[in-house]
């Protein structure tokens, strides 16, 4: 249960509380990729019924609805693997939104709550398939969630995937001659899908018979992490169709879902320290299916209080119809007092799993009086961490340390803060961070 933590954990959370409020009150990089703690991280491309575009991305309690994934950074500028034998994975719903069975077929009738598959080493495609439990009335209430399941690097979530099985008619109606578009949120993974209260740039296109484009992925060293957009974005280089150079533009707006408001818009003109403030925003995409960039933030005290709650409309100005949606968290850190308990059990569920999956737990404790190893007691590091000037920015990296672990295992999540000087009675319960005893010691 949640409120099983040790002694040891709940003095360390508390601690961690504390630093969090007194070096970065309600503030987080929350741009910063999550690594996977053992290796180079898997950048995985999901698409649901084959296609980038966002039109589709509905399925069915009554028949199995294709899907696929893919390494994008599979081989090295040298053309070698990145990842020799593919890379394990579990592809699954999040375990607070059990919306999916899986398959391995479209006429089998497996109905798994997981299925572990392999994505293949040379970055093909791997396919599988998807059915809802239940239907909903609310476009991207469902997940799928793909995490490693290899020996090493396991149960870090690589990919997370919105869709919706609705009760009714779907959203989007399957119109043949309807335009599509295709959306990135910073890069092709969704792993930096979360945002702040920053701008970040984003880009789209309208897919116009799919012109053939030349791609070039930035590379990282071997057996580093990619833990910034630059180390994995896709650039294209070359458009070879001419014919759709000659097409005419389509004008869309980009809004909010009805009854979300989390996020605010920006064309490519933003200037340096300004964020994104606008509700809407009118862009013009080029018929030759190249991308335009823009911006997107979330709404200064409307953030989200689950992953994917943040919804894109991608609407044709001229027709006003609906073209497609794209589905983002605004995830910023909160006040532990304030949080709901979904909230609040997200986070305890991603400690836990950290220590567990990576032991990293001890290595945190560690940190603040070992050397490099870990296992010499330093006075050195002890000095460094709170015995001089740099006490807060060591405890910025500390926690943003703890925190990019935390968000991979699941990526919803952020360090929340205690406002110290504020009394906390959700806080400080069986349920969170435990009740004084009588010694005055949190148990």
């Amino acid at each position: 249960m949640l409120n099983q933590l040790t002694n040891n954990m709940r003095h360390f959370l508390l601690a961690i509380l504390i630093t969090t409020s007194v070096i970065a009150y309600g503030q987080s990089d929350s741009s910063f990729i999550p690594t996977c703690p053992d290796g180079l991280l898997p950048i995985v491309e999901v698409q649901v019924n084959n296609t980038a575009s966002n039109h589709d991305d509905y399925g069915s309690t009554n028949t199995y609805t294709i899907c696929s994934a893919r390494l994008t950074n599979a081989r090295d500028t040298l053309g070698n693997y990145y990842f020799p034998g593919g890379v394990p994975v579990e592809i699954r719903n999040p375990s607070d939104r059990p919306r999916l069975v899986f398959s391995t077929a479209s006429d089998s009738y497996e109905d798994l709550a997981s299925l572990f598959a392999t994505l293949p080493e040379d970055g093909s495609w791997l396919t599988f398939f998807f059915k809802g439990t239940r239907s909903d009335t609310i476009d991207k209430s469902a997940i799928i969630e793909i995490a490693s399941a290899g020996t090493t690097c396991s149960d870090v979530v690589l990919a997370r995937e919105a869709l919706m099985i609705p009760s009714n008619s779907i959203p989007i109606p399957q119109i043949p001659d309807r335009s599509r578009v295709e959306i990135e949120v910073g890069s092709i993974s969704t792993l930096d899908d979360y945002l702040s209260w920053s701008p970040r740039l984003c880009r789209i296109r309208w897919i116009v018979d799919t012109p053939s484009v030349e791609i070039t992925l930035n590379k990282s060293k071997e057996n580093s992490f990619p833990v910034t957009y630059a180390s994995y974005v896709e650039f294209p280089t070359t458009v070879t169709d001419s014919d759709s150079i000659l097409a005419p533009s389509l004008t869309i707006t980009l809004k909010n879902m009805q009854r979300t408001n989390r996020l605010r818009f920006a064309d490519s003109s933003l200037e340096a320290g300004r964020t994104a403030t606008n509700d809407t925003l009118n862009l013009q995409l080029p018929g030759d299916g190249s991308w335009v960039c823009f911006y997107m933030a979330g709404n200064f005290n409307n953030a989200s209080l689950n992953d994917k709650d943040a919804v894109i409309d991608v609407i044709d100005s001229t027709s006003r119809l609906l073209l497609s949606r794209e589905a983002v968290m605004v995830r910023i850190r909160k006040n532990a007092n304030t949080l709901t308990t979904a909230e609040r059990n997200r986070f305890l569920e991603a400690l836990k799993k950290t220590d567990l999956s990576y032991n990293n737990y001890i290595d945190f404790v560690k940190t603040h009086g070992r050397d490099n190893t870990g296992v010499v007691v330093s006075q050195v590091a002890l000095r460094q961490a709170h015995g001089g000037s740099a006490f807060l920015p060591w405890h910025r990296v500390f926690v943003l340390d703890l925190e990019h672990l935390l968000q991979a295992a699941d990526p919803s999540v952020t360090i929340p803060y205690w406002k110290f000087d504020a009394n906390a009675p959700k806080v400080f319960n069986s349920n969170f961070m435990g009740s004084n005893s009588s010694g005055n010691m949190v148990t």
